[in-house]
């Protein structure tokens, strides 16, 4: 009951706002124009005041439960007080019934002639009596008809979301976009009644059937749709729909805009599976897929919020001093996801390998997995594998051994552990940022969520409702600086060379060379931090204590560190090219720089050696790096961000 008056404020604020005045209004009516005796104005008040009880219970039919109730307290009330001779209650009760077929008794004379001036309660009855009828009836056919006009609509309009898939995540993504005012279907095999009534009162239209059902699809309008979400908790099941849907837009021969397909894999393996499938795929400009996967959108909202710089600024500026070491305490998959994300991200003017070291209590499993998932990740960051049982073994021995750490990140998969391990430790080492996973939202998590405004070094992540929205899981701004980076890259190519007009478009990219582009982007404030600058929403810029910078501002302000702010950004594009298992191709000529199917690449080579393969292919690979930085500027002022330079340091509460 509580969690439904929480859900339900609103609407008890409006309804008070509308009934106060009402009920003032029918005492001014009874006391000042006697148009109503103050019996009949006592129990009307009390009602209109009352009534708000109703939505503890439901509101979905709170209208036609109004008038009823209205009806049957007002009739009876009328019928017993004001009959010609005494009136049972039961004949009163009866004689209210009949008011519901839009007829009245007529009892208040002694002829019993019809259309006499009915008593002010008889009047209010016999005309809610007929608002109820007619509200119902409108109530029943729009529910049986519903569905149809709906799909009607959203097939007439397009630009609607498909989920396919229903589970606890996909179930929290659907509340989150009905909030934000998005037009949902839902495809799923099958759903329990309560979850289908609570699907109703948040507006998502569901269509029940078989996975892979072209007819399904032509239901939902799918070729209509904005968004295509393929979201089963399997990920095979996925993938099987997504052939599916191939094979449905070759049958339909959609034109128009391609659909864009969220695709929701967890596992590398599938991945790369995928790429199989997508190499058939792109030879048709139907669908444009993403890879989604809401552990990666947990790391990477995570590492948004609380950079791997933070407090760590002057550290990484400085070339010859130590890397960042991270604690992983757990190897789950979203530790797994906190990790890699942190690899694609921690380039700095630090020139050393990020380092790792990874407790868990079955480590060999441990181990061989991730390297069997992540061969070439030695390339990016030194690890070490250390057994660990967290239910037997303190932290604190590898602390006191005079381990290095800048980062401890607790995801065991038990919640409560994660936070009592967490606060302990946050109590001990304050000077250090320490991360717990905690999925589950409830009562205990709150308290602990509290206990973070106290301990500055403790911070809270893995909350799905945090990721499974329009803003982290559509993200379409990030896709739209994405496509600006590879527009701005076709530009450069197409002035250096008369043979590159046909360059692909971002549509016809692969999902790998869109997410190179969106890797990128989520390296730009890490450049902007080693410069000492920082983006801020346009509106804000007044406020910021700093300079706002002009375009030739930002230019002179990057002279001096080009060079070295272009080599970070060439390692951090070798980090994300070896995460995904390429490797160095050996003999690059100027007809020959990688092997995609092998996935080889010559400028997998530290920056020095960038120079030879320069040389060999007579392309300069270091001007496309420099370019990144110059244009770091014109990227931001896209998505209405201004440049400044800051008078200190920025901190965590800025």
């Amino acid at each position: 009951m509580v969690e439904r008056l929480r859900k339900n404020k609103t609407l008890f604020l409006y309804y008070y706002l509308i009934m106060i005045p009402v009920a003032v209004g029918i005492w001014i009516l009874a006391s000042h124009y006697h148009l109503m005796e103050e019996n009949l104005a006592l129990m009307l008040t009390a009602y209109l005041l009352l009534f708000s009880l109703i939505f503890l219970i439901t509101n979905r039919y709170s209208f036609q439960i109004f008038l009823f109730l209205l009806t049957l307290l007002t009739g009876v009330y009328g019928f017993e007080h004001y009959a010609y001779k005494d009136y049972p209650l039961i004949n009163a009760l009866y004689s209210t019934f009949r008011l519901f077929m839009i007829d009245v008794d007529n009892v208040f004379t002694k002829s019993g002639d019809k259309f006499v001036a009915y008593p002010l309660s008889i009047e209010i009855a016999r005309w809610s009596a007929a608002l109820y009828l007619i509200s119902t009836i409108f109530q029943i056919a729009y529910s049986f008809f519903n569905e149809s006009i709906k799909l009607f609509f959203y097939k007439l309009l397009g630009n609607h979301y498909v989920v396919v898939g229903y589970h606890q995540q996909s179930k929290i993504l659907l509340q989150n976009l009905r909030d934000q005012g998005e037009r949902v279907i839902l495809l799923t095999e099958g759903l329990a009644s309560s979850e289908k009534e609570y699907l109703d009162e948040l507006g998502v239209m569901v269509l029940v059937g078989t996975k892979t059902d072209h007819d399904l699809y032509e239901t939902a309008g799918l070729h209509r749709a904005r968004y295509g979400i393929l979201f089963h908790e399997d990920d095979p099941s996925n993938l099987d729909e997504l052939i599916s849907i191939r094979d449905y837009f070759r049958e339909k021969r959609r034109s128009g805009e391609p659909l864009n397909i969220l695709l929701h894999l967890t596992d590398q393996q599938s991945t790369i599976l995928y790429e199989e499938i997508e190499k058939e795929m792109s030879k048709a400009e139907e669908t444009v897929v993403r890879i989604v996967n809401t552990h990666r959108l947990i790391a990477d909202n995570l590492l948004n919020a609380y950079p791997l710089y933070l407090h760590y600024e002057e550290w990484v500026k400085d070339p010859s001093g130590d890397a960042l070491h991270l604690l992983f305490v757990g190897f789950d998959e979203t530790n797994q996801q906190v990790a890699l994300k942190a690899m694609e991200r921690a380039h700095f003017y630090n020139k050393n390998k990020l380092s790792i070291t990874v407790l868990d209590k079955e480590i060999e499993k441990v181990k061989k997995l991730w390297f069997r998932t992540y061969p070439k990740s030695h390339h990016v960051a030194d690890f070490h594998f250390r057994a660990f049982d967290i239910h037997a073994q303190a932290l604190e021995w590898l602390f006191k051994d005079g381990q290095p750490f800048t980062h401890v990140f607790l995801s065991t998969g038990d919640d409560y552990l994660n936070m009592m391990e967490g606060i302990r430790l946050s109590k001990q080492l304050n000077h250090l940022p320490i991360f717990i996973n905690v999925k589950e939202e409830g009562l205990l998590s709150y308290q602990v969520y509290q206990k973070t405004q106290e301990l500055a070094n403790l911070y809270c992540f893995g909350y799905y409702h945090e990721v499974l929205n329009k803003e982290v899981f559509i993200n379409e701004k990030q896709d739209k600086l994405a496509k600006l980076i590879h527009e701005r890259y076709q530009e450069q190519k197409r002035r250096e060379s008369p043979a590159a007009a046909n360059l692909p478009s971002w549509e016809q990219l692969t999902d790998f060379k869109r997410e190179s582009n969106r890797s990128q982007f989520n390296h730009a404030l890490t450049k902007l931090m080693l410069l000492g600058l920082d983006a801020v929403p346009k509106d804000e810029a007044e406020k910021v204590q700093g300079k706002v910078l002009s375009k030739e501002e930002y230019l002179l302000e990057i002279s001096d560190q080009l060079e070295k702010l272009a080599e970070v950004e060439h390692r951090r594009w070798n980090a994300f090219h070896y995460l995904r298992g390429w490797d160095v191709y050996p003999t690059p000529t100027p007809d020959k720089t990688r092997d995609e199917e092998r996935k080889l690449h010559g400028c997998l080579v530290s920056w020095e050696e960038l120079d030879r393969v320069m040389e060999l292919v007579g392309e300069n690979y270091k001007k496309y790096d420099r370019d990144t930085i110059i244009q770091l500027y014109d990227m931001w002022k896209t998505i209405d961000y201004e440049i400044v330079k800051r008078e200190s340091v920025p901190t965590q509460t800025e």
